[in-house]
């Protein structure tokens, strides 16, 4: 009998880890669809695109499984639309999607959308979810609001670096940004001007937090543009981190 029990208790404990395990992150799986273009206009070279669709399951909230469906709808997030792609609208070749981190109630999803003009040319959404609500996270929703101020000179600093990095990489990256920040100040920051809403979003990994930041830079001299990543371990950002956040549990 005693044996009996300790295999129930047993079964139990690794029931209940299972359960909680699959509660605090999702199933993502894939849904390749190509379309046909049915326009008059439509080039024969452009007459299909392909659209690979995350399929969400799974987690414990179903209502928070919808909201992230509805946050991640590639035609929402680019303001484009179907029907005038399958019509006479060409440019597009492709939306894809990539998993970067789903455990510890955290999806971490980059969105790519790519096509051809006169150049090809492409963009990504970083967004981050939190599994048990479904909420799009925000940098507030992750570091107190009182240390916004030290993170970010923490962040201009970064970039700082990476952009020596970069220069000693390519002396012809020293011209262009000075260039890119006298002509556009609006658009081309320097480290010392960067604000939180210049950021492109950030991600999670189990190592610390990446910020994005797109410097923007025209076709012709995209080979020549910074990284813009601008990572920070877990140990540089705990003094950062809100105890009640999801990332909490990275600096305990």
């Amino acid at each position: 009998m005693k044996l009996t029990f300790v295999s129930v208790l047993i079964l139990f404990q690794m029931t209940a880890g299972l359960s909680l395990a699959q509660s605090d992150r999702l199933v993502v799986t894939s849904r390749k669809i190509t379309y046909k273009r049915i326009g008059k206009d439509v080039p024969d070279f452009k007459n299909t695109f392909e659209v690979n669709y995350p399929v969400i399951r799974g987690g414990s909230n179903s209502a928070a499984r919808k909201r992230i469906v509805h946050a991640i709808d590639y035609w929402r997030i680019f303001q484009m639309s179907l029907t005038e792609n399958l019509g006479n609208h060409y440019w597009l070749n492709s939306f894809d999607y990539e998993i970067k981190y789903n455990q510890h109630s955290i999806l971490d999803i980059w969105l790519t959308v790519e096509g051809v003009g006169a150049y090809p040319d492409s963009s990504i959404r970083y967004l981050v979810f939190d599994i048990r609500t479904g909420k799009r996270l925000t940098i507030i929703d992750l570091f107190k609001k009182h240390t916004m101020s030290a993170l970010l000179k923490k962040l201009r600093e970064k970039m700082r670096v990476e952009e020596v990095k970069a220069i000693k990489i390519n002396d012809a990256l020293k011209e262009t940004l000075a260039v890119h920040r006298e002509n556009l100040r609006d658009y081309h920051q320097t480290p010392n001007k960067l604000v939180f809403k210049h950021l492109s979003g950030f991600s999670i990994n189990d190592f610390g937090v990446t910020f994005h930041y797109d410097y923007g830079f025209a076709h012709s001299i995209e080979a020549i543009e910074p990284p813009g990543e601008f990572f920070l371990t877990y140990t540089e950002l705990k003094p950062f981190i809100r105890k009640d956040g999801l990332l909490a549990r990275f600096v305990r």
